[in-house]
């Protein structure tokens, strides 16, 4: 699309007005009483939108999930690049604190169980360390998710060699949990909106480990969010550190999950560094294949704009395929209109000279309009 089909300055308006209504009243009550924002925001509603409830009252369903979870951070681990495993592992026996990653959680939680593990460490003998640990990983991942369905297959009652493994494996379930017990439920939503594990379990640990304790709590995605996550599962590969923090931000800001930015944003910045190996020599951008509403046609039409791809390529063209106004989302999407990126492109001041026209020019209707507005508080703060 050329330069001269798009009118810059009305995609600025329609930025800074999605701005002002993150940043208004009638936002801020209905997620303080989690209801979805989405006509507010003009997204189409999800059906995956909604509260997670975050402290279990099943506990046999805890206990399930739990050893889900384990289970599949283990084969997730098990599917990382070999160079990303022995960094941190390295990072580990070097005593670097890798808690904070949820792997590292992993590596600290067989420290902690296995006593020949624990001396490996200890004795910081890599090689000894490093076999160990995979073999345990190995050991643990078939066994806990060979045993899914049934709480009563891990009760303790089995006998011999089993006995052990399955204390074992509670042992390191509950050492991996203990820390982070919001990062399971938030990690199986994940999954049930479609999302892979290599992306879901990262950006759970990246959100659960920045929420304190309470008997009561919970948290609400909107469908903006909701389609954010799922639109990123595809787009990640291509997506540069940049892009992932500014659609990170845009989906999370003026949210009860806005503490989770940096969290989320190491998540994803992780996840598409180590995209699982058996997808390394052939990444394909599954665009479609996680149904997010009227949003995707959007970003089908970014993905033509930013990747030159053969199709549609005036405005009125990309209108007519994938709906009114679509042209004008996917290049404010595709063109990141804030300030340093306008005045990179058109020129040093561009975006203080782009705010004086939207200001002072009265020739549209929808510019008057924000001259008039409570909304005009927002350009003046």
């Amino acid at each position: 699309m050329e330069n001269e089909n798009f009118n810059w300055i009305d995609a600025f308006v329609e930025a800074q007005e999605r701005k002002d209504i993150k940043n208004s009243k009638g936002f801020e009550v209905l997620n303080s009483n989690n209801i979805d924002t989405n006509e507010l925001t003009n997204h189409e509603k999800d059906k995956d939108a909604g509260v997670i409830e975050l402290n279990y009252k099943d506990e046999k369903q805890k206990e399930i999930d739990n050893r889900s979870y384990v289970g599949n951070v283990l084969a997730f681990i098990l599917d990382m690049p070999e160079e990303t495993v022995k960094s941190l592992m390295l990072a580990a026996l070097n005593g670097t604190d890798v808690a904070a990653n949820v792997v590292g959680t992993v590596f600290n939680a067989l420290t902690d169980v296995d006593e020949e593990i624990h001396t490996a460490h200890k004795n910081s003998d890599y090689k000894k360390f490093s076999e160990l640990t995979t073999a345990k990983i190995q050991e643990f991942s078939k066994y806990l998710n060979g045993k899914k369905t049934d709480v009563k297959e891990y009760s303790g009652n089995i006998t011999g060699i089993g006995s052990e493994l399955d204390s074992k494996a509670a042992e390191m379930v509950s050492w991996i949990t203990q820390d982070a017990p919001y990062v399971v439920p938030i990690r199986k939503k994940l999954k049930n909106m479609g999302l892979p594990d290599y992306i879901a379990i990262p950006i759970a640990f990246g959100i659960g480990t920045g929420i304190a304790f309470d008997d009561d709590a919970s948290l609400f995605l909107n469908s903006e969010q909701v389609q954010g996550f799922k639109e990123m599962a595809g787009a990640l590969p291509d997506s540069s550190e940049e892009k992932i923090f500014n659609t990170t931000y845009r989906m999370l800001e003026a949210t009860g999950l806005g503490f989770a930015v940096p969290g989320v944003v190491k998540a994803l910045s992780f996840a598409k560094n180590n995209i699982p190996k058996y997808m390394n020599s052939k990444i394909i951008k599954p665009q479609n294949t996680i149904a997010v509403g009227g949003s995707a046609t959007a970003t089908a039409a970014t993905q033509v704009i930013e990747k030159n791809i053969v199709g549609p390529s005036t405005d009125a063209e990309i209108d007519e395929i994938y709906g009114e106004g679509k042209s004008e989302e996917a290049m404010i999407e595709a063109t990141n209109l804030t300030d340093a990126n306008i005045d990179e492109i058109y020129g040093e001041g561009s975006s203080e000279q782009a705010m004086d026209e939207v200001l002072i020019n009265n020739e549209k209707e929808d510019n008057w309009k924000i001259l008039n507005s409570d909304k005009q508080t927002s350009y003046t703060q």
